[in-house]
């Protein structure tokens, strides 16, 4: 009995070994007839009936997008379809065998070009490429490569920027009778996420020719900023910059700190400004960046409030001209100026002595410079007080119409 069995186990692991040599012989004997007088240099089309190109993107990892120089990179695969009559078989006479594939070398394959690409313009795919063949005739090609692209840089926003680069797929050496590329549509089922760009929107654009056919495929990748690094990193130091730039006029007006703390926070404005511009490209003032812009006119401002802080720090030794030149012209908001529980002194009367450290009689009177003393704090606290409310108004302002701009 046990004899028996082991004579049926062996009879069947003849049989598959027979079976696996017979599918091994059909497809061998497939390939051969497929390739017997085939010529590669013939396309499967012709000049009445242009051959219908399939084209199907997959999107898979954003590389880069160098705004400097203008390159946008991505990683992803070009599915393409057409039917080659000549590939033809019976399944009857190959043992059924339904599809196979055979190298890029070996068969017809369409020149498709990256148009717009940023090295080179070079053919897709390489010799050792498979392609598969279904017996009805149908030729599936999947290139897998990193398409590098020429793409300028649309900066207005930053950063928040909404960037659109294309890839333009086009069929080279074929007249435009020749070859008709249609759009199968795009996926990104299998993309994985970039840290500093998120994928908006993918589409494909058939370019028509004049013959009617289209012979150009644009693949369309809209893409934004990820933006919160930039946030952090520039714009909400940039606000808190210029707020605590007007605190300038809060110092007290006989330190001369007020003047340091002025030029300090207009040079830090400068540094801002400067490592903003290496990270952009170098655009024409009508393609500046909004963030630019707004740097800039922070920088006036510092400058404009490093002046009025010179000023109010020099009232103290202007003439009582200068002085009631600008108590005429800030007359209308000294009420908001007056110190609480500060009156103005009473004057003595002209010709009052006072005696001087060394016991003599001296002409100045007392109360003029004490009346001077309090003119001079009354102008600059009320220009102190007008000083922060403009400026105040100024970065409010100016910051919203930022935001407002850019779309936030």
């Amino acid at each position: 009995m046990a004899a028996a069995m082991i004579s049926v186990l062996v009879v069947l692991m003849v049989l598959t070994t027979m079976v696996k040599c017979g599918s091994m012989s059909d497809r061998a004997r497939l390939h051969k007839s497929l390739l017997y007088a085939y010529d590669t240099t013939v396309y499967p089309g012709s000049t009445d009936n242009p051959l219908q190109v399939s084209i199907h993107f997959r999107l898979t990892a954003f590389h880069d997008f160098d705004e400097k120089i203008g390159r946008f990179a991505v990683a992803g695969f070009l599915m393409t379809e057409w039917t080659d009559e000549r590939l033809l078989w019976d399944l009857s006479d190959f043992g059924q065998i339904s599809s196979t594939q055979l190298p890029q070398s070996r068969l017809w394959t369409p020149s498709l070009v990256v148009w717009n690409a940023y090295t080179r313009i070079r053919s897709l795919g390489f010799d050792t490429l498979p392609v598969r063949l279904n017996h009805t005739g149908d030729a599936t090609w999947e290139v897998g490569d990193v398409f590098e692209t020429s793409c300028d840089a649309q900066v207005h926003k930053f950063p928040f920027d909404l960037q659109t680069c294309t890839i333009d797929i086009f069929s080279y050496g074929n007249l435009q009778n020749e070859i008709n590329l249609t759009a199968m549509g795009n996926d990104l089922s299998n993309y994985e996420k970039n840290g500093l760009w998120d994928i908006v929107a993918e589409n494909m654009i058939e370019v028509q020719s004049h013959e009617g056919t289209k012979g150009k495929i644009m693949i369309e990748i809209q893409f934004k900023r990820r933006s919160s690094y930039f946030v952090i990193n520039f714009l909400a130091p940039l606000i808190v910059i210029s707020l605590l730039n007007v605190l300038v006029f809060v110092i007290p007006v006989d330190n001369s700190c007020r003047v340091d703390y002025a030029v300090t926070m207009l040079l830090t404005l400068s540094v801002f400004l400067t490592t903003v511009s290496d990270i952009l490209p170098d655009l024409p003032l009508e393609e500046m960046p909004y963030i630019c812009i707004l740097i800039f006119l922070q920088t006036i401002s510092s400058s404009l409030v490093l002046i009025c802080a010179i000023i109010s720090f020099s009232m103290g030794s202007q003439s009582q001209t200068t002085l009631r030149t600008l108590a005429s012209i800030l007359r209308p908001f000294m009420g908001v100026g007056t110190v609480p529980g500060k009156e103005k002194p009473e004057v003595p009367p002209t010709g009052t002595e006072l005696e001087s450290a060394d016991g003599g009689n001296d002409k100045v009177p007392k109360g003029n410079e004490r009346s001077t003393d309090f003119q001079i704090q009354q102008v600059s606290g009320v220009f102190d007080q007008i000083c922060i409310v403009l400026f105040l108004l100024e970065v409010v302002i100016v910051n919203l119409i930022f935001f407002v701009i850019t779309n936030v």
